[in-house]
């Protein structure tokens, strides 16, 4: 809570003197007269006004108690009072006593209302020292003869759990909540009842029998409509029907819901029916159809926001169902007066719902979305049209209206026209005759963004055979290339060594200078990739070249443009239907921690270990002896600060010690991604890989061999070992090379001196969605390729970076080798440690290849 500020009180001056006097001088009025209440009601305004911008004014609780009292008739007056009153026993504990026992004389008042204000105001408190007044008045209010008060106090039951939840265990307020569920006859009570034992966990087949669950369904209309959605809710989680026959049953008497007024009955009701009828494909079909209405009520609505609501929860469906949906195209057909966050959803909606009979009018709806004055709904709308193209494999109509947006006059479109033509046309090569010339007449200065540069690079190099002008074009674009971005170099040295292999002649200085700078270049991923494509050229000759490089790869920036959701997500998303999970397009444990512990937390799954959040960093430990701890923390909130550091300084032993950047500089920018080294990058690059005599590519005989050079495996650091070397290989992973989380920081810590390091780029744009993908596994799997054990990974749900522990020991040896891989955005930084240096370097050349393949 921020600090209170006094007011200013010279000369009788100041906020809290000016409501002091004008308080006084309306306790001396009539406080019956209609007048007087309305002065007395402006005065609590402002008196609540000053105290919300921090202004302690507990010290006027005698005038302001007094006040109210000669006008007790008044309600607002007496909620505004309420208000008053909870924030003074919190600002100021002198006052809170007064407080109470003003309270507690109101809980006898007449008026159940009164009563029930006062209840509720008790409860909501939270001020600890007060608790042992609180629930005596709860206990009483579950009794009380007003449904009011038996709803304010049943609420109250819930805040004082979770104040205090021994004392509301010896007090027995559960099993009173759980008795007034069975026995009240107040729909709003038996509400707050099934919420509070919902929120406790304390709802079950003991606490809803199935007589009580049919009752509650009989008597569903007489409930409020959040009472109605909640029913709903319960009835989903704990109540199935046994027959066919009650399941008619049900959903009959439930029928109601899908045509009420209120979009979150209409939600629950169809989430019910679909959930009901989800193992039973013609009723399922049927229910559909029946839902389609009341969706498409809410979708036409007034309010942009249910609209936008409703259409998430539409798409879930549509994803999986589209056929059902086919009618409903023309209603996200383009509308100006949409906000643009209802215009983005449509457009997934319209590729959502394109087939082969509706390509052409989704497109050409998009391309109307495509001409909005809104950047990103514009830009949306040229990638949508793409992706109908990809989708419904016809392209023929369809990219022409993307030659539109080649001249535009706004450079993001422009860019973002490029990236679409690059996707589409890795996948209808056949439509570059067409199209290639006209995308190699846009200039590349106009293409601002990283991802269109590469892509237009791409397809130079892609298609240059049907560009007449593309070497000359190419190596203007190469003569910035110091300059450009990693994606864009990557794209750049890909697309001349294309080019080189279909116009030799045209290409042949441009190709030697930009291998010469790649293999040169600071850039370890880059200095790789070039290595390669010359030991290529040089073992195989060009021709063959050129058929290793047209293998299907995601060497362009557009490549993430087709991706698409799993078919676990979209089961995912139907089972939390109606949920903030539909909104967001994720499933819940992607955003909703399990508990609210922020230092320390365990998972008990099939993996087994603990979950240790360090600096932001969710790792997964995983131990063959669990009794180990690799981090001992506690959670006290007396010794709060003293775990940060010590997380800190656990965070920076396990990640090299005195060998990694300065503690101090770590604490200063809570950062601990893994250092970036050059140097070590560089001397592992193999010096056979040089370029001086490319001018014999341009006759050499495919299959001759080359002498002086490496083979394409070595340069990538995959191959089989040279002659006269010693071959490295691990040990496969069993019983005898099972190393415990203590035993790994241990030797961690002795290996500091012996780190080699090195970077990975990542090529894709969509690689983080890759390396999270089922809980992290996929990515584990492929680096233990090599015969590496895990020891530790990211939790599920856990934020960037991501980091990761393998070990491994050296097949008849006992040389052990510890990896750490940490993965920030498309950077994957690779840390190495071992006795033996060859291993290391090993290793590393190992992880950087599976990580160029993953």
């Amino acid at each position: 809570m921020a600090p209170l500020r006094r007011a200013r009180n010279a000369k009788g001056k100041g906020e809290v003197n000016e409501i002091t006097r004008t308080l006084e001088q309306l306790c001396a009025l009539d406080g019956r007269k209609t007048d007087v209440i309305y002065l007395k009601r402006e005065c609590f305004q402002k008196l609540i006004k000053y105290m919300t911008t921090g202004i302690d004014m507990s010290s006027v609780f005698v005038p302001a108690t007094k006040c109210v009292a000669l006008s007790k008739t008044d309600l607002p007056l007496k909620k505004m009072l309420y208000l008053y009153l909870r924030s003074a026993a919190r600002q100021n504990s002198s006052v809170s006593l007064l407080v109470v026992q003003t309270l507690l004389n109101d809980t006898k008042d007449i008026d159940p209302r009164i009563r029930g204000l006062a209840v509720r105001s008790m409860c909501s408190l939270r001020v600890p020292e007060l608790l042992e007044n609180v629930l005596p008045v709860v206990v009483e209010g579950l009794g009380d003869r007003h449904a009011y008060v038996r709803e304010v106090s049943v609420i109250g039951v819930l805040k004082c759990y979770q104040q205090d939840t021994d004392k509301s265990k010896e007090l027995g307020l559960i099993e009173k909540v759980k008795v007034m569920l069975q026995t009240d006859t107040d729909t709003q009570v038996i509400t707050s009842c099934l919420y509070v034992l919902q929120q406790l966990g304390a709802l079950n087949s003991a606490t809803l029998p199935k007589p009580l669950m049919i009752s509650l369904m009989n008597n569903v209309r007489s409930f409020s409509e959040w009472g109605q959605c909640l029913l709903m809710g319960i009835l989903l989680q704990h109540y199935r029907p046994e027959t066919e026959e009650e399941r008619f049953d049900v959903l009959e008497v439930l029928d109601f819901g899908l045509n009420h007024t209120n979009s979150a009955v209409i939600m629950a009701s169809a989430k019910l029916f679909l959930h009901y009828t989800a193992n039973y494909k013609e009723q399922y079909d049927k229910v559909l159809r029946l839902i389609k209405g009341p969706l498409r009520t809410l979708l036409v609505g007034k309010e942009p926001e249910i609209a936008y609501a409703a259409l998430a929860n539409i798409k879930v469906l549509a994803e999986r169902h589209p056929e059902q949906f086919y009618m409903m195209s023309n209603d996200f057909f383009y509308r100006p007066e949409d906000p643009s966050y209802l215009k983005l959803l449509k457009l997934d909606m319209l590729v959502t719902l394109s087939c082969g009979n509706n390509a052409f009018d989704t497109a050409e709806e998009s391309l109307q979305y495509a001409k909005d004055h809104d950047d990103d709904v514009a830009r949306h709308g040229i990638r949508a049209i793409a992706r109908i193209a990809v989708k419904v494999e016809n392209v023929d109509g369809i990219l022409d209206r993307l030659l539109l947006f080649l001249g535009h006059r706004r450079l993001g479109i422009v860019s973002e026209t490029v990236i679409a033509f690059a996707s589409a046309l890795n996948k209808f090569p056949d439509a570059a005759a067409i199209c290639a010339p006209s995308i190699a007449e846009v200039r590349f200065s106009t293409l601002v963004d990283p991802e269109a540069r590469a892509a237009f690079v791409w397809i130079l190099g892609q298609f240059g055979g049907n560009i007449q002008e593309a070497p000359y074009i190419l190596e203007d674009v190469c003569s910035g290339f110091e300059n450009e971005d990693c994606t864009v170099k990557t794209a750049m040295l890909t697309a001349v060594v294309k080019l080189f292999c279909k116009r030799p002649p045209e290409c042949l200085q441009l190709t030697k200078r930009v291998l010469t700078a790649c293999i040169s270049g600071p850039d370890y991923t880059l200095s790789e990739r070039a290595a390669m494509y010359s030991a290529l050229l040089d073992t195989l000759g060009k021709d063959q070249t050129a058929s290793i490089l047209e293998l299907p790869a995601a060497d362009y920036a557009g490549s993430g443009i087709v991706s698409g959701v799993t078919e676990d997500i979209k089961d995912k998303l139907f089972d939390e239907w109606n949920t903030l999970s539909v909104i967001y397009g994720q499933p819940a444990m992607t955003f909703i921690e399990d508990d609210g512990e922020s230092l320390t937390r365990f998972e008990s799954g099939s993996l087994g270990g603990d979950i240790v959040e360090q600096g932001g960093d969710h790792i997964l430990m995983e131990s063959s002896n669990a009794a180990t701890e690799l981090l001992d923390m506690t959670t006290e909130e007396d010794q709060g600060s003293k775990v940060e550091m010590e997380s800190l300084e656990v965070q920076h032993d396990l990640l090299g010690g005195d060998s990694q950047p300065d503690l101090q500089a770590q604490l200063d920018n809570f950062s601990f991604d893994a250092p970036q080294s050059s140097e070590n990058a560089q001397s592992t690059m193999n010096n056979g890989a040089s370029i001086s005599d490319l001018d014999m590519l341009m006759g050499m005989v495919p299959n001759e061999p080359a002498q002086t050079r490496d083979t394409p495996e070595t340069a990538i650091g995959n191959g089989a070992p040279a002659e006269g070397t010693e071959e490295i290989s691990l040990q496969s992973p069993g019983e005898s090379i099972q190393m415990d989380q203590g035993q790994f920081k241990q030797l961690w810590d002795d290996l500091s001196i012996f780190s080699v390091t090195s970077e990975y780029t990542f090529e894709s744009s969509n690689i983080i969605n890759a390396i999270c993908s089922d809980r992290f596994s996929n990515f584990e799997n492929h680096i233990k390729q090599a015969n590496l054990i895990c020891v530790g990974k990211p939790a599920n749900g856990s934020g960037q970076p991501y980091r990761f522990f393998f070990h491994g020991k050296r097949l008849n040896s006992d040389d052990r080798v510890l990896l750490n891989i940490v993965v920030q955005n498309q950077v994957a930084s690779i840390d190495v440690r071992s006795e033996n240096i060859n291993l290391s370097n090993h290793i590393k050349d190992m992880v950087t290849t599976l990580l160029l393949t993953f």
